[in-house]
């Protein structure tokens, strides 16, 4: 059992998963190219957002052309492609199996959030792909079921009941789910890397604060009119929290589900 004094989000649900897993990760493996060390030198950062904002942009036009009827699924991700090879090198880990989330009734409220939270923020909803660990429950049932990485059954963690996500997958092995014995990975560890739109974080750094329901309150600025104003109404909100590194890994806490989206389904 997971200590309430961890910070990592356990989400529970009643939705069972609706669509089995493909042929167990027994396909031909082809190697992936090998890319440049993390801090090392890499392709010029324009030319990274480019690539990644194309490919991101594809897969949302196709969730968007879903029929709201479409049953949720996970579509096995063939080894050596191009989306293996960026989980792995996410992951920096060796893969059993890769699964895409697809999930019209999470991605619908998700994509919604991000058009919001970029009208609110001028542009910036900052989505970030980070790891998600559910310990004991079982990873596949959330990436098919209806709550998402819902806060309020969450134990309180370091930046109290949130939906808590790592830079690291190192840090969230340490609470990674295993396989059901039923499906054909029965055994095995399963992590979900999510696309999680953090806005405009508060970094509480190392210091923690255990009492968090939602993020704190951005502090008022600006000339004296526009402070009489925010007077008469509540001072905005940060959209989510930042804290750490805490053993090795900074991470980002949430506090809707609406924020995060299930993106792949790791198997160890």
């Amino acid at each position: 059992a997971l200590s309430l004094t961890n910070p990592v989000n356990v989400v529970r649900t009643k939705q069972t998963a609706r669509k089995s897993f493909g042929d167990g990760g027994n396909a031909p493996r082809k190697a992936c190219k090998k890319r440049p060390a993390v801090d090392g030198p890499g392709p010029p950062a324009a030319t990274k957002k480019k690539a990644k904002g194309a490919k991101d942009n594809g897969f949302r036009t196709m969730m968007n052309s879903l029929a709201p009827a479409h049953r949720p699924e996970l579509r096995e991700v063939a080894k050596g492609s191009p989306q293996w090879c960026e989980c792995e090198a996410l992951a920096k880990a060796k893969l059993h199996a890769v699964h895409e989330v697809v999930n019209p009734f999470l991605w619908r409220e998700y994509d919604a959030k991000v058009t919001n939270m970029q009208h609110k923020n001028h542009g910036a909803a900052n989505v970030k792909r980070l790891f998600h660990g559910t310990s004991s429950y079982d990873a596949r049932q959330l990436c098919l079921g209806q709550a998402g990485f819902d806060p309020r059954v969450s134990g309180p963690g370091f930046y109290g009941e949130g939906a808590y996500f790592a830079e690291k997958a190192s840090y969230s092995l340490n609470y990674a789910s295993t396989a059901s014995a039923g499906s054909p990975y029965g055994g095995r560890e399963q992590l979900i890397i999510a696309d999680v739109a953090v806005g405009d974080s508060f970094d509480y750094k190392k210091a923690i604060d255990r009492s968090l329901r939602r993020p704190p309150q951005k502090a008022p600025s600006g000339t004296s009119s526009q402070a009489m104003e925010i007077e008469f109404q509540d001072s905005p909100l940060y959209d989510s929290v930042k804290g750490g590194p805490h053993s090795g890994s900074c991470m980002f806490v949430v506090y809707l589900p609406s924020q995060a989206y299930p993106r792949y389904l790791l198997t160890f």
